[in-house]
């Protein structure tokens, strides 16, 4: 048996350090990861979710905070999916994970007409498969991987059948609010009358006051998190 090493290119390695710089920016930004999380990756095979618990693996080396990580897959008995191989994957990047075996192909096929779609009560199944799995291990995050293409269709299918303009948020609490804190701001009606006395030339340092700390505060972040913010 012949083994073949690859050695990833300089693209691939400058894609891999975009991708784990963007990530590693948006999980503070947007309070995505806090200490003590057990946040479930769900991985479904494809490039966007492999990608995914790469770079929080990689991350998780040299975060500021503790989280624990847990790659977790359902196979839904579909015809080729090569589930012997995504285990072996797994046991080799040595990541704490879980395969839930749940038979929903023979349900679609039963329930969906022959040549018609079965994606979308596919993945509804397989998202109730999920959540469950997430309340009954006490998971408080879970991670979906999505690429650029995912948010654009979303943009157009709220459009097009929803009559709204609305796409991908970056944190989406579950209908029970299990699974991500969601954080409101609320504002007294004294605070109200303040900001209509501001002036334009107030608003504008604050602006400006506001750009600086963002621009600080990201520098700070890349640092702590072990990436570079260039």
């Amino acid at each position: 048996m012949t083994i073949t090493t690859l050695h990833p290119s300089h693209t691939s390695r400058k894609l891999e350090k975009r991708l784990r710089r963007e990530v590693g920016r948006a999980i503070p930004d947007y309070n995505m990861i806090e200490e003590g999380d057990r946040v479930m990756v769900c991985i479904s095979g494809g490039k966007d979710s492999f990608s995914l618990l790469d770079i929080l693996c990689r991350l998780k080396i040299r975060a500021p905070i503790d989280f624990q990580l847990t790659a977790v897959n359902v196979d839904q008995n579909q015809p080729g999916f090569p589930t012997e191989r995504l285990e072996a994957y797994l046991q080799g990047l040595g990541v704490d994970y879980r395969i839930i075996d749940k038979d929903t192909y023979i349900v679609v096929k039963n329930v969906i007409p022959e040549g018609k779609t079965m994606c979308g009560l596919c993945s509804r199944l397989r998202r109730g498969i999920l959540y469950s799995f997430a309340k009954r291990e006490k998971m408080t995050k879970i991670a979906l991987g999505h690429h650029r293409d995912d948010i654009v269709e979303k943009l157009f299918l709220n459009m097009f059948f929803g009559g709204r303009i609305k796409a991908m948020p970056h944190k989406l609490l579950s209908d029970e609010g299990n699974n991500v804190k969601k954080n409101t701001t609320t504002k007294t009606n004294q605070n109200k009358k303040n900001t209509k006395k501001t002036t334009k030339k107030q608003q504008r340092n604050k602006k400006e006051t506001t750009k600086k700390q963002h621009r600080n505060n990201t520098e700070t972040t890349c640092s702590l998190w072990g990436i570079d913010s260039s």
